[in-house]
């Protein structure tokens, strides 16, 4: 009897103690990465999952993948309806990892996926657009900024600075919740994380004068709304929606938007080549420039910490560059 009190006590001990060192958290894509990064910093142990350079759209779990779920304490995603491959995942397999959805997080704004004027041509016949990360959200929330539940949701959610505080503020609860004895590192390192995002808005407002406000453009994936909607930008339609198909019924379309809405830039992004948005522009008479959402193809080494800032205030500059041309 002695030894099995001993044996459960030294079991309730080593319970209690597992999280006492380093978490092993894992994190879906990159902006996301870049957050719980600054979060967290070097108190934990911390890994993406989805190269950077490789988009989550269509991403494939490998056996490495499978291998860092399945020893991970705590995974961040940023809803099950994006990134979908590691859901069907999740769903048939036990894991020890606790899985949060930063979508669901306190403070979150969504925005409704919109059917935004798509101006290619299908090879086969016309679809509503809807991006392939615009999904329908049907999980139940008390937050009431999730009052878009039951409607289809955009969940490119990071790309408003509001809700990366927000993630922020999350990311920090569930980390000190399982390593509550890191927790004045997490307060300290959010703070900071908090004090960088509201100087990081303030830069790009300033960037994003009124002379950008009132200059349409076009992107190539309706990927972009809450950025827009935070700093005034007139989106005046995506070139691609779950096909592109480059031909001249697509340029067609093109030249009319840009007639019709005086575009002054259509942006490409790291899934489409240079060839073909620089064959549009050319055509159409418009400026060519570039966006990056994921924050893995501007060509430059750039530290997880500082990745989401870095990301987004080139992409305010890119936008301005592109239209002040």
């Amino acid at each position: 009897m002695k030894k099995f009190l001993l044996a459960l006590i030294l079991l309730s001990t080593q319970i209690a103690s597992a999280h006492t060192g380093k978490l092993n958290i894992l994190v879906s894509i990159n902006p996301i990465y870049s957050l719980v990064k600054n979060v967290v910093q070097d108190s934990d142990i911390s890994d993406l999952l989805v190269n950077p350079n490789i988009s989550p759209h269509h991403y494939q779990l490998k056996p490495s993948d499978i291998r860092k779920i399945q020893q991970a304490d705590l995974i961040f995603i940023v809803d099950k309806n994006f990134e979908t491959f590691l859901a069907n995942y999740i769903s048939k397999n036990n894991l020890k990892a606790k899985i949060i959805e930063l979508s669901h997080s306190s403070g979150i704004k969504t925005l409704p996926a919109r059917n935004i004027k798509v101006l290619h041509t299908h090879s086969s016949h016309d679809h509503d657009h809807h991006d392939c990360h615009h999904h329908h959200h049907d999980h139940d929330h008390d937050d009431h900024n999730h009052e878009h539940h039951h409607r289809s949701i955009d969940l490119h959610l990071w790309t408003s600075v509001g809700n990366a505080e927000a993630m922020v503020k999350q990311i920090e609860k569930n980390v000190t919740e399982l390593n509550p004895e890191h927790a004045h590192i997490y307060k300290k390192n959010t703070k900071n994380t908090l004090k960088k995002l509201r100087k990081l808005d303030k830069e790009i407002k300033i960037i994003l004068d009124r002379k950008v406000q009132n200059s349409p453009f076009i992107v190539f994936h309706d990927a972009y709304q809450y950025f827009e909607k935070r700093y005034n930008l007139k989106n005046a339609g995506s070139v691609a929606g779950s096909n592109f198909i480059y031909g001249p019924k697509t340029l067609q379309n093109l030249r009319k938007s840009i007639e019709q809405n005086n575009v002054q830039c259509i942006f490409a992004e790291p899934q489409f080549s240079n060839e073909v948005i620089n064959k549009v522009a050319k055509s159409t008479n418009t400026n060519a420039g570039y966006l990056d959402i994921e924050g893995g193809s501007f060509g430059k080494n750039i530290n997880p910490q500082d990745l989401y800032f870095f990301m987004m205030k080139q992409n305010a500059l890119n936008i301005r560059d592109c239209v002040k041309k």
